[in-house]
């Protein structure tokens, strides 16, 4: 599954929560993180302030320089859709360049929009429901199909 994960919710993910657990999927690689070099530029910019208060960031970082479990992205088209935070239309950006399936954020200007040219718009702990969601059908349908 292709994501592109708001940096709010890295940042969420040095507490324990919802957003950590996101961070655990893509960290496993059940999940593909996509990111265009302005977010990933953002994520190494913003990150190291709270290395301070988490020892997580630095593992973070180091795993977000290697790029692991990472697809990069050239969004070819620019989007004017968030007004109130424009520097939020590249995570709009590279979802619809990437053919992500989800933006993850903790950012309601952002969540607010829901779906953006197939790309839904929303929360970790609803990420996280819809996952699980996914899966036990996939579980389903391999108990069906002796072929999977």
């Amino acid at each position: 599954m292709r994501v592109v994960i708001d940096t709010s919710t890295f940042i969420a993910s040095f507490w324990k929560g919802k957003s950590r657990t996101v961070v655990e999927l893509w960290k496993k690689g059940e999940i593909t993180l996509c990111a265009s070099e302005v977010i990933l530029k953002e994520y190494l910019n913003i990150i190291p302030r709270f290395n301070r208060l988490n020892k997580e960031a630095g593992e973070l970082l180091s795993l977000l320089k290697a790029r692991k479990n990472m697809e990069m992205v050239a969004p070819s088209k620019r989007l004017k859709v968030i007004q109130k935070d424009p520097a939020d239309n590249k995570f709009l950006e590279c979802a619809i360049e990437a053919k992500a399936e989800y933006i993850i954020s903790a950012d309601r200007h952002l969540r607010n929009l829901k779906k953006q040219q197939g790309v839904r718009i929303v929360s970790s702990g609803s990420f996280l429901k819809d996952k699980a969601t996914l899966d036990q059908r996939g579980k389903a349908f391999n108990l069906f199909n002796p072929l999977f």
